[in-house]
């Protein structure tokens, strides 16, 4: 799959938005502009497996996409932008699905 002008990236998909990790942001932008379906196609997958949050890592080059890794259970420790949107995720899920309403302290210290 790798080759010598292939590159990795590391992604977070939440709920539909997708973050790059920090360090991938320029390899991300040229990710999508290889594939302007790319996002969309990472959203797909997600729905597929029925992930509303996790993390996909990715080898590519200006032909082709591979989805190496999918983690439905992603630590968000590489970007700063998913953590955040993340805690802010689960903070309206407890309190507006799972009916918890003093939880602000688990997410937030």
């Amino acid at each position: 799959i790798a080759n010598s002008e292939s590159k990795e990236i590391k992604v977070f998909c939440i709920n539909g938005t997708v973050y790059p990790a920090d360090r991938d942001k320029a390899n991300f932008q040229e990710c999508c502009q290889y594939n302007p379906n790319f996002i969309e196609d990472l959203n797909k997958i997600a729905r597929k497996f029925k992930l509303e949050v996790c993390s996909v890592d990715i080898i590519f080059d200006k032909e082709s996409q591979y989805l190496i890794d999918l983690n439905p259970a992603s630590a968000f420790y590489s970007s700063k932008s998913a953590t955040e949107d993340f805690s802010a995720y689960l903070l309206e899920k407890a309190q507006n699905e799972w009916n918890i309403y003093d939880c602000e302290y688990f997410f937030f210290g």
